[in-house]
């Protein structure tokens, strides 16, 4: 490079650090007045306020309650005080803010919506408003009050359905179908229901239910089931497992109903074959499920080991044989459960069910013992989940049911204590206030046998009731009737928890009578008090 070049060079380079060093300064100037202009603008911002909600719509059912959350935003350096409000309410409705006022760094207000039940269903536009000095904001709130529609299932033994059965509540009445199925609209909660018969003169009552799905199981319909009226024999031999069955390792085959109610179990303790009969009430044919369980037992009959397990679904057909042959196959991998057994009394019974489905169960283990700790293997089966049953000589029951896990607890409770009125107390009434201590302070099923007369229930949270109006239902209310009173007391927060533990009760004692059962529902306990006597009035 030549010396004229190098001088080109040079003044090149110069031109370009003196633009560079031109720019910086310039950059640095617009960052300052954006700056400047930002805060400018924010000490020249006039004080407001908006308001916001986490739902932009509601849905109030008509007797509850229904929260939304109200967040407050405050702009332009706002410090007032902001008091809320709501505009559009239908009548019966009410609002409540917590807290009704926005104070300083207080942002957030929950807003309870009640609606009596007398307000009427509809779509509301409803606004809350927030204001304070110099302040207003509104946003707009999409409100639905609506009612209640309750589908339930009436059952007896067997969770077999109860036909023809009445039902009503705040003016709505319907009939079971024959699944024992019914539907009433228009609720609003709490609400009391009746299902009665006044064929079969009897009248159970719910009151202050919630759910919108109930499963009820009145207690004179257990107690008078007659039966199934259809069966049909199933035969096989066996095979797989370890057949022919030893002494020890018996194989138990029962009957599982897949489009109703279907029961029926055989244990084979000996030899290659199977017989049972499957028994159902309804159409002529079902559809069941046949399972074949072998179960290997200690001296003690707690299961050890589970040889072989089988299943097949089948159609039977009334008075029609089916001959189904089973393979065991090879021996099941288990699964140990600890189980405690928290009781107040002494225990008679301890079974350990699986539990195949929602509505049927299979003891592997019957224990009479009083044993309150105990190691259960179980049998890994896919879909199936482990129930466990303790039962007293008094019925006092508690049962746990969906078991997954390595432990469950089982709880027992002392019976309901009777307090007024006093055994063989006359001249009883409509009126007359029976009194009754839940030591779980769960629902009582208080139960009045009146002599020549109807059986009455009635399933409540509260510790005092009286015998209902019977001439609401047709039936009649004896005179100079000895009779009896009882108590049942369930566990639970709700009375949705007694208006079917009597039947879980039931289907925990026939797993063991029976040979298996459709089950426990949840988790429970069932304690009865002592009966006292009574005359109604002449």
């Amino acid at each position: 490079m030549n010396r004229s070049q190098r001088t080109n060079a040079g003044a090149l380079a110069a031109r370009r650090d003196a633009a560079a060093r031109g720019r910086r300064p310039t950059a640095l100037v617009a960052a300052l007045v954006t700056t400047v202009m930002l805060v400018l603008a924010a000490c020249g911002q006039t004080p407001s306020i908006t308001l916001s909600l986490d739902a932009a719509s509601a849905e109030l059912l008509r007797g509850s309650d229904v929260q939304v959350e109200v967040t407050l935003t405050r702009l332009g350096g706002a410090t007032a005080d902001v008091a809320l409000a709501v505009t559009g309410l239908p009548a019966n409705v009410t609002a409540n803010f917590s807290p009704a006022t926005l104070i300083g760094g207080t942002l957030i207000s929950t807003l309870t919506l009640s609606a009596d039940p007398a307000a009427v269903e509809g779509d509301y536009a409803v606004t809350v408003t927030g204001t304070g000095t110099g302040l207003t904001a509104t946003v707009p709130l999409s409100l639905e009050v609506v009612s209640l529609t309750v589908t339930g299932r009436v059952v007896a033994l067997f969770e077999s359905p109860v036909s023809g059965a009445l039902v009503a509540s705040q003016g709505e009445s319907g009939v079971t179908d024959a699944n024992g199925e019914f539907t009433l609209s228009g609720l609003s909660v709490p609400y009391d229901l009746s299902v009665w018969s006044t064929a079969d003169n009897w009248v159970h009552v719910y009151e202050e239910l919630t759910a919108d799905d109930l499963r009820l199981a009145p207690i004179a319909s257990l107690l008078t089931f007659s039966g199934f009226t259809r069966s049909a024999d199933i035969t096989g031999t066996l095979s797989g497992g370890v057949t022919p069955v030893p002494a020890g390792q018996p194989v138990k085959v029962c009957v599982e109903g897949l489009d109703g109610v279907a029961m029926g179990c055989g244990t084979v303790t000996a030899g290659g074959s199977y017989a049972v009969a499957a028994e159902w009430s309804g159409p002529a044919t079902r559809q069941v499920r046949l399972h074949a369980l072998q179960v290997e037992l200690d001296g003690d009959n707690y299961p050890v080991s589970y040889p072989g397990y089988a299943t097949m679904d089948l159609t039977v057909t009334d008075t029609m044989p089916s001959a189904v042959n089973l393979d065991l196959g090879s021996a099941l991998a288990t699964s140990t459960v600890d189980v405690t057994i928290d009781t107040p009394v002494t225990i008679a019974n301890v079974f350990a069910n699986v539990e195949f489905g929602p509505s049927f169960e299979m003891p592997v283990a019957v224990l009479n013992t009083a044993v309150t700790a105990h190691e259960f293997v179980m049998p890994v089966i896919d879909d199936a989940s482990y129930g466990f049953f303790a039962f007293s000589g008094t019925l006092q029951a508690g049962w746990v049911s969906d078991v997954t896990s390595s432990a469950a607890t089982v709880v027992v409770a002392n019976g309901p204590t009777l307090v007024s009125p006093i055994d063989t107390a006359t001249n009883v009434t409509n009126s007359t206030v029976f009194t009754s201590v839940n030591p779980t302070d769960g629902p009582q099923t208080f139960v009045w046998m009146l002599a020549g007369g109807p059986f009455v229930a009635l399933t409540t949270m509260a510790t005092t009731s009286a015998i209902p109006d019977l001439a609401e239902y047709g039936l009649t209310f004896p005179a100079a009737s000895s009779s009896n009173w009882q108590v049942l007391g369930s566990s639970g927060p709700s009375a949705e928890q007694g208006t079917a533990s009597f039947a879980d009760l039931y289907n925990g004692i026939l797993a063991m009578v029976y040979g298996a059962s459709p089950g426990s529902f949840g988790n429970g306990t069932v304690a009865i008090s002592d009966t006292r006597a009574f005359t109604t009035a002449p």
